[in-house]
């Protein structure tokens, strides 16, 4: 009897060791329950610790490629100290999952090393053992040299050892970056830094990406807040340095890792895609959180519309932008991607400056206020997208950062117009009098 003790004892202490060493490999989430899905299995009278470790052993009984009856999440009843394991996170159809209190849901964040669990790790020990202790083979009866295997392994074995070392410094790196929230830090955390978070907005445009979290159901401005936050509606967090919106059901996308500005978009009507970026410190115009920044792929501005600023061998779109910042009344920006040469432009981003050209040019237009201070109400319309006004001009999407001047005052027109010194003023007008002709019709 006192031997069974025993055994318990030191079972529930080896059981809560594991279950500390692996806590690292789940994100927690307290107060959420999954529903409405069978569990791989349920254990009752247990710790939550001892539950991880128990999903853990679960993972490590076969291929997580091959076999998806794999222990993925963790529920935990407080009230009966039960937990229950899955194969899901609770995103697969038809599971439910909800704000539960007295539960704490654990999502399985790592599933190799040391997450992958003792049988696959003793499972790649005997067969790296059998490969040591492996006979030679014969040699054949022919004139020619054998082939000694044991010098092979003798040469190939440093390397593998070499490959395994890197393995777990690569892992033991990505464990450091893991924050109190059990997620990896992004470096696009911008709320984090005190910055402003920006989006560059690529309108009609849908990303292809196989990592990306989809949560239909969400206006763009909502997508974008999930976003900027990176924290998905369901109250988990995640690596957002993107995301993709489709008015048909609202469709939200969160990308996980940034693209390049050269990157293939299929043209989606009703879609866009925006790209994350943190809106630095500058002189002019005022910020506010998740400001979209248009952009327009392969145009530029005609060689009338002479530039107040020029740079060159700029990095990227974002640092031309925050050139642009720093620069009174720049409106928009002109990027040529090979050489790094910025423009900045004191005109909006309107059609009739425009011109088609290849695809190494981009054009973007600075998306905050002109003058610090200037209240700019924020709302979203009936469609749940943004609606925002920016100088004596009022911008406005019919997707997200999608921006257009409402001609409502003719004599500001006339203004603005005489201000322009580029531009067809003769397209410019003829779109202003069938506006207002259409508008007579209408009243």
């Amino acid at each position: 009897m006192k031997f069974y003790i025993f055994f318990g004892i030191v079972f529930g202490i080896f059981s809560t060791t594991l279950g500390f060493q692996y806590a690292r490999c789940f994100q927690k989430l307290e107060r959420h329950s999954i529903d409405n899905s069978q569990p791989l299995t349920e254990i009752f009278r247990t710790h939550p610790l001892d539950c991880l470790s128990q999903c853990v052993a679960h993972t490590g009984n076969g291929d997580e490629q091959k076999n998806p009856g794999l222990c993925r999440s963790v529920v935990y009843d407080h009230l009966q100290h039960s937990c229950r394991l899955y194969s899901h996170d609770g995103r697969e159809v038809p599971a439910i999952l909800h704000p539960a209190n007295g539960f704490d849901l654990y999502r399985r964040t790592a599933s190799t090393q040391e997450c992958a669990g003792p049988l696959q790790r003793l499972r790649a020990s005997l067969q790296a053992k059998k490969k040591v202790l492996a006979a030679p083979s014969l040699p054949k009866e022919v004139d020619e040299p054998p082939i000694l295997e044991p010098t092979t392994q003798l040469t190939t074995q440093p390397v593998q050892e070499e490959e395994k070392a890197l393995e777990e410094h690569e892992l033991a790196s990505l464990l450091d970056q893991l924050d109190v929230s059990g997620y990896v830090s992004n470096e696009l955390d911008c709320i984090a830094k005190g910055k402003p978070t920006g989006f560059f907005v690529f309108p009609a445009g849908q990303r292809e990406d196989e990592r990306v979290e989809e949560f239909p159901g969400w206006s763009q401005r909502e997508c974008a807040n999930f976003c900027a936050g990176n924290e998905g509606p369901d109250g988990l967090k995640y690596n957002c340095a993107g995301f993709s919106h489709v008015l048909g059901g609202g469709k939200c996308y969160l990308h996980r890792e940034a693209s390049d500005i050269e990157m293939k978009l299929q043209q989606v009507d009703g879609g866009l895609y925006a790209e994350k970026w943190c809106i630095p410190a500058h002189r002019f115009g005022a910020c506010r959180e998740a400001t979209p920044f248009d952009v327009r792929l392969q145009q530029r501005f005609q060689p009338r519309c002479i530039p107040i600023g020029v740079f060159d061998a700029i990095q990227n779109l974002s640092e031309c932008m925050g050139l642009c910042l720093n620069q009174s009344e720049c409106h928009t920006i002109s990027f040529h991607t090979p050489t790094g040469q910025c423009l900045l432009h004191r005109e909006y981003l309107l059609p009739i400056y425009m011109e088609q050209t290849d695809v190494d040019w981009t054009l973007a237009a600075n998306g905050c206020v002109e003058k610090k201070g200037y209240q700019v109400p924020v709302v979203d319309n009936e469609e749940g997208e943004m609606e925002q006004k920016t100088k004596n001009y009022k911008l406005f999407s019919g997707g997200f950062g999608q921006q257009r001047i409402e001609l409502t005052n003719i004599n500001n027109k006339k203004e603005f117009l005489k201000s322009t010194g580029c531009g067809d003023g003769n397209l410019f007008l003829n779109k202003l009098f069938n506006f207002a002709r259409q508008k007579r019709k209408v009243i």
